[in-house]
């Protein structure tokens, strides 16, 4: 079995896809156990990241478990995501699409959770966001409409790429011992923000 160039169109190792979404790129083209190479190798990165988040989390003594569901969720989506891509079954399309909302709102209540004076009534917020995917789930897995999973994933990934804008202002209106990292903050979440949002157009033209 070679990896050099295959003719598109064939239906490699896993068949004809069964997902209701079929990117632009070209399936089986460099290997037949692969639908998208590209899309699918893509996703090591989010496992890797995991692992060396998981280890150096563990090195620095962290113990709180909202960091350690945060990071497995990113490995939970990179690991979906690569099954899907493989093989564009539906059900690996769920394993990768459903688990980015459980990990989006993982680590929106984790991101909520920072500072004392917003560390409370958790238990509401864990309602709330268990309740949000719930109903995303049991409504997609109804609807079968990739549009409506984008809606709602776009809904809950906002106020994750909301708050720490909010919390760098919290931070300097209450915090002014840390004033003098408030810049370096910005600068961080303006290149976190331009990243996230390449990353989308570039991701939309493959």
């Amino acid at each position: 079995m070679g990896f050099g160039l295959r003719p598109a169109g064939n239906d490699g190792r896993w068949g004809p896809p069964t997902s209701t979404l079929d990117w632009c790129e070209e399936n089986y083209v460099v290997t037949p156990l692969i639908a998208e190479f590209w899309n699918a190798t893509s996703n090591l990165f989010f496992i890797l990241l995991t692992v060396v988040g998981l280890f150096s989390v563990h090195e620095l003594g962290v113990t709180e478990a909202r960091v350690y569901l945060s990071l497995w969720s990113i490995g939970a989506v990179g690991m979906g995501s690569f099954l899907f891509h493989s093989s564009l079954w539906y059900e690996t399309q769920m394993m990768d699409e459903l688990p980015m909302i459980y990990g989006t709102c993982i680590s929106v209540f984790a991101l909520l959770r920072v500072f004392p004076e917003t560390n409370r009534n958790n238990h509401w917020l864990a309602l709330g966001l268990f309740l949000y995917s719930a109903a995303v789930t049991a409504m997609y897995l109804k609807l079968n409409n990739p549009v409506f999973h984008e809606v709602c994933y776009g809904i809950i990934a906002a106020i994750l790429f909301l708050t720490p804008a909010a919390h760098i202002r919290h931070m300097n209106k209450n915090y002014p011992q840390y004033s003098d990292k408030i810049s370096g903050l910005w600068n961080l979440y303006c290149v976190a923000w331009d990243s996230g949002t390449s990353g989308i157009s570039v991701e939309d033209c493959v």
